[in-house]
């Protein structure tokens, strides 16, 4: 520190947590029961399962004090919208959030959070007996997902933007699956989500309207670029992706990070444009058991 910084005049650092797609289900955790196995998170595995990364995640925090300002979740919290394990993950979310003392815990919601898999050809059916709405358990959540606050969390269902700020970070969270559940499990946005043109112009109302911080996020679960990093073709980056990377680096609204999940991998690059680019960042995954063949050097779990 130079002889004429006091410790008051030095920048407070500022931790954000993220735990990206849980993947959580229900399923046995082992190949007996003919399913396939998704990842390492779920209700029956118990606490004191050494493979269970939630329940390690809490032993660190406790053996090493681990602490943050606030907990991202870029959405896919359960696996093929099992309404049990959403329950189960979001709660231990909670558990870990408040053991980090964080003050805010935002989520985006992934294409997995949602009952979205047509159900007798109706392509707006889950494919779940009942046929629920494609949000009828996510928004049932207590706490309320994707934010606490009451007014912003019915923005996000309704505008598929919300906001989470304090004195040092202002969060945008985006909902790239907001046409999951009304469209044909084959089509494009299926398997991309998107950034439409109607949310493009809403957002771009929100950041002009709302205070710069030093710290500005964008948290969405769809990648608006490709991941480069992949040993294998990537297919399904966002829908005018390009033109949320372009809103955001446009140097008029704050220096911004793009956060995301879905690609299960960790990964940190350069946004296009020519202004003030944004970074993007890859969150990885908490729990999602990575097949060797396409992941052979990478790690089993991420939470940054």
């Amino acid at each position: 520190m130079p002889d004429s910084q006091t410790p008051q005049e030095l920048k407070r650092v500022y931790r954000i947590a993220i735990a990206s797609d849980l993947h959580a289900h229900t399923n046995r955790m082992d190949y007996t029961s003919g399913k396939n196995i998704p990842s390492w998170i779920t209700p029956t595995a118990g606490a004191a399962n050494k493979q269970n990364p939630l329940a390690d995640l809490e032993s660190l925090i406790s053996d090493t004090g681990l602490s943050a300002d606030v907990l991202l979740c870029p959405g896919d919290i359960a696996d093929k919208a099992d309404d049990a394990a959403m329950t189960y993950a979001w709660q231990e979310l909670q558990s870990i959030g408040k053991k980090m003392g964080v003050s805010a815990i935002v989520g985006s919601v992934g294409n997995h959070d949602l009952h979205s898999r047509a159900a007798s050809g109706d392509p707006a059916g889950s494919g779940v007996s009942g046929n629920p709405l494609p949000q009828a358990h996510i928004r049932m959540l207590t706490p309320t997902f994707p934010l606490a606050n009451a007014d912003e969390n019915r923005r996000f269902w309704a505008d598929h933007f919300a906001i989470s700020e304090d004195e040092a970070c202002r969060i945008i969270t985006l909902n790239s699956c907001s046409s999951h559940g009304y469209i044909h499990e084959g089509s494009d946005e299926y398997t991309k989500g998107r950034f439409s043109p109607e949310t493009e112009a809403g957002l771009l109302q929100l950041i002009k309207t709302t205070e710069t911080k030093p710290i500005n996020i964008l948290l969405t679960h769809h990648h608006p670029q490709k991941v480069s990093e992949l040993t294998f073709t990537d297919n399904s980056t966002m829908i005018r992706g390009d033109r949320l990377i372009s809103l955001l680096g446009t140097g008029e609204y704050g220096s911004w990070m793009i956060v995301h999940g879905h690609r299960h991998v960790a990964s940190f690059q350069l946004g296009h444009g020519d202004n003030d680019r944004p970074y993007i960042f890859s969150a990885g995954s908490l729990g999602v058991i990575l097949h060797t063949l396409y992941y052979p050097d990478r790690p089993q779990t991420n939470f940054t």
